[in-house]
């Protein structure tokens, strides 16, 4: 069910193990209807109306999806979410709901700041991948991992890789 589409780009996509699929981007229009810059799509393509993250403000982008058990792990680049602010990471309930539980305290930050990757360990951890300075007002450079409740792994790694560089992909070995 192509319809017309989204409005803009997107830069996430995840399958689901039902089969839907999960996308993200800098959207804000499916098949002419106001969304917000995650939607859930049933397999026929068209859209998941049980599924609402609600809207964004303008210049939202999501760049990056993972899911976590039952709830979905988002990141790109947003001040807020759902009239909550954030630092540019937060976690969906299966509704499309925020999660406030998720610790993330200031979140991610830095000049421009983006998340452009996340994989879920088994052990339920985070790994986050980007172009970020800090998290949460802890030094941490394009790379760091969150406990499953969203607070920091301080016992990952050290500072993380070049200030300015950008993780732009993780990889989850076997």
């Amino acid at each position: 069910n192509p319809g017309t589409g989204t409005n803009n780009s997107v830069s996430a996509a995840l399958v689901m193990p039902d089969g839907k699929v999960v996308v993200g981007g800098s959207f804000t229009t499916f098949n002419g209807t106001a969304v917000g810059p995650v939607i859930r799509l049933n397999a026929d393509g068209s859209r998941d109306t049980g599924f609402n993250a609600g809207p964004t403000v303008a210049g939202t982008i999501v760049g990056s999806l993972a899911l976590q058990g039952e709830q979905l792990v988002i990141g790109g680049r947003f001040a807020s979410w759902s009239g909550v602010t954030m630092g540019n990471i937060a976690r969906l309930n299966g509704s499309g709901s925020l999660d406030t539980s998720f610790t993330r305290g200031a979140g991610i930050v830095g000049s421009s700041p983006m998340v452009r990757s996340l994989v879920v360990q088994p052990d339920g951890k985070v790994l986050v991948g980007g172009t970020f300075d800090s998290y949460s007002g802890t030094n941490k450079y394009g790379i760091l991992r969150l406990q499953a409740d969203g607070s920091l792994d301080t016992g990952f790694g050290g500072i993380g890789v070049n200030r300015y560089e950008d993780v732009r992909r993780i990889v989850r070995q076997a």
